[in-house]
């Protein structure tokens, strides 16, 4: 009796803890992006094309599609952004889109919780409605794809890509301000490093600023900073003089940039600054 009993408990945990594993049909993904100093991360699922028609097929044209599979497909966002001057603010949406042969509407909702379409759609909870180009591509792609494309510091492309489809919607970031803020901030605190007047003058000369402030923050950084200098910080005095018209100083920051980067026997350093160097050679 003690034998039945215990082979009745073996097959009852057996039963219980026993599952069969498949892959998900539509894998899940996960995508992080940095534009600027904005933080972006969009969850979503891929569907596979598995020689379906997609578009005007399984999705129709001119209908809300949830834009992946399972649950909703969500972006979110560490800073406000802007898709064609209306202002998305800080935070996470779904995101929903309407296809056609030619455009496609872009759609975030202000409700992430959900499988598919909403049960009750609430207009009021459209935060942004934006039309993108869409463009037929020579080759099919068989997974559902979103990615950034075409990054800058204030601006980036937010694209959807399948089966013979891609759609493009632009957005931009405030990257200029933030910078300018935190720059006349820390600079007028008086309590400024060597590396925050480094970073402010590169940030200057990267963006065609000012070229006067770019000049007067990296010397700045020069008579302040402790220690021997690396070769790159004189590769980009040598750039910053070269734009800035000191000629003479711009060869003779790259010559000791070149200098020291061979003493270091690292081939992309010695690049770096020979760059540099003909960089100015061929301004004089």
């Amino acid at each position: 009796m003690k034998k039945i009993l215990i082979v009745q408990i073996l097959f009852i945990f057996s039963t219980t803890y026993c599952q069969v594993k498949t892959p998900a049909l539509s894998t899940k993904s996960k995508i992080s992006q940095v534009v600027g100093l904005t933080d972006i991360e969009v969850e979503y699922s891929r569907p596979a094309v598995k020689s379906r028609k997609i578009f005007g097929g399984v999705v129709p044209y001119d209908k809300i599609w949830r834009t992946g599979a399972n649950k909703n497909t969500t972006i979110s966002f560490s800073k406000d952004v802007s898709f064609n001057g209306i202002i998305v603010k800080k935070g996470k949406y779904s995101i929903y889109t309407i296809p056609n042969e030619s455009e496609w509407r872009l759609m975030l909702y202000d409700e992430t919780e959900n499988n598919g379409l909403p049960s009750d759609w609430n207009k009021n909870k459209i935060i942004l409605d934006v039309v993108g180009q869409s463009f037929k591509l020579p080759f099919s792609v068989e997974n559902f794809q979103i990615g950034f494309n075409n990054i800058t510091q204030n601006s980036a492309v937010l694209s959807f890509n399948w089966e013979d489809q891609l759609a493009a919607f632009p957005f931009k970031v405030f990257t200029d301000k933030e910078v300018m803020e935190s720059i006349e901030e820390t600079i007028s605190s008086g309590k400024a490093s060597t590396w925050d007047y480094h970073n402010a003058a590169l940030y200057f000369y990267h963006n065609d600023l000012d070229k006067n402030k770019s000049k007067i923050w990296f010397d700045k950084s020069l008579s302040i900073r402790k220690g021997p200098f690396p070769f790159w910080v004189y590769s980009y005095k040598a750039q910053i003089y070269n734009r800035y018209g000191d000629k003479k100083e711009a060869l003779k920051a790259a010559k000791k940039s070149l200098e020291l980067a061979e003493g270091t026997g690292n081939h992309d350093a010695v690049g770096m600054a020979s760059r540099a160097l003909e960089e100015v050679k061929d301004n004089l």
